[in-house]
């Protein structure tokens, strides 16, 4: 199994955790609390905490923490942040972590100390609810064979919240959500629209919709059939009806596919059924429970034994949840 880094952890962590506050109002007041962030990056460096988990944002321990007080801060910290992307120092923090492999004979405890840089991107991505990252061509993707040298992650990083923040420092995190479903980053334009189905948002479905009719005009691709799946769940979710018929739209395409290809991956059953959740969500429960069921009696996808006793598991528990909230989330 793959060993899961900690950066990633408390990457994921920070994210979800991020609490984004508007800046404030006055230019005076923003240059005191822009002084204030850049003392509390530097306590960064003695700073001596240790931890089991990965939540450094709600550590206190009743000592003077600077990760806390950042969050705090909010937005109006995030160029102070972006200042120290270059400084590798390490940091007194630690996290201590238990890694899913390790080497033979080793403990499967594994410690990191966290950098100034390190801990800078996770804090800014958590408090911005916005990712500082972008694909890399797929000529320059490692896993194809690539071995020339890669941009600076950290100059990247720098460069796209100075591209981002001019728009977004006074928008609320609801009016950056909505934004981000235009967001070149695949990553932020799925945490977006999960965010949105979630907060169950009304002024963000003609924008979802919008998302939608463009994924719909690209081409077959393993990520735009993931982020068509989540938007049509997220209207689900919002639960405004006039959003059926798009819905059945991504549900038409994601059957057409099926029925050509088959089920080549457990996603590509995730996907039809997440889609499928949307539309029970929006109150057509009987009918999307007939076609999935018509399918599974016709065997009119392809696939193989342990995939169809993966369908049936996943329609029983769609029959068996009138709203099907637990259908989602299957991994």
């Amino acid at each position: 199994m793959k060993l899961i880094s900690a950066w990633a952890v408390l990457s994921a962590t920070l994210f979800a955790a991020g609490n984004a506050m508007a800046a404030p109002g006055s230019s005076t007041l923003r240059i005191s609390v822009e002084g204030e962030a850049r003392a509390e990056v530097a306590k960064l460096v003695r700073c001596h905490l240790v931890r089991n988990d990965n939540d450094f944002r709600a550590a206190n321990d009743g000592a003077d923490y600077p990760v806390k007080r950042l969050y705090q801060i909010g937005m109006a910290a995030l160029p102070v942040l972006a200042e120290s992307l270059h400084d590798s120092r390490a940091t007194g923090i630690v996290q201590k972590f238990w890694a899913r492999s390790a080497p033979r004979g080793e403990s499967g405890q594994q410690t990191k100390v966290w950098h100034v840089n390190e801990l800078a991107r996770a804090m800014m991505e958590g408090i911005a609810q916005h990712k500082f990252d972008t694909e890399l061509p797929s000529e320059m993707q490692p896993m194809q064979g690539y071995k020339g040298s890669l941009p600076d992650p950290w100059e990247s990083c720098r460069r796209l919240f100075l591209a981002w923040y001019p728009a977004n420092k006074d928008r609320t995190l609801e009016e950056r959500q909505i934004a981000d479903l235009s967001d070149g980053y695949f990553r932020n334009r799925l945490n977006a629209v999960e965010w949105l189905g979630r907060n169950r948002t009304q002024a963000a479905r003609p924008a979802i919709v919008r998302y939608v009719e463009r994924n719909l005009a690209a081409r077959d691709d393993s990520m735009v059939e993931t982020e068509l799946a989540e938007s049509a769940y997220a209207l689900g979710q919002i639960g405004n009806r006039e959003s059926l018929p798009v819905v059945r739209t991504v549900i038409e395409r994601r059957m057409e596919q099926l029925k050509h290809h088959g089920v080549q991956t457990s996603m590509d059953l995730f996907s039809l059924f997440e889609a499928y959740e949307g539309r029970i969500l929006l109150g057509d429960r009987t009918t999307a429970l007939a076609e999935l069921n018509d399918v599974y009696e016709k065997r009119s996808i392809q696939m193989n034994d342990y995939d169809w006793r993966e369908y049936k598991r996943r329609l029983e528990k769609a029959t068996l949840e009138p709203k099907g909230e637990a259908l989602k989330r299957f991994y």
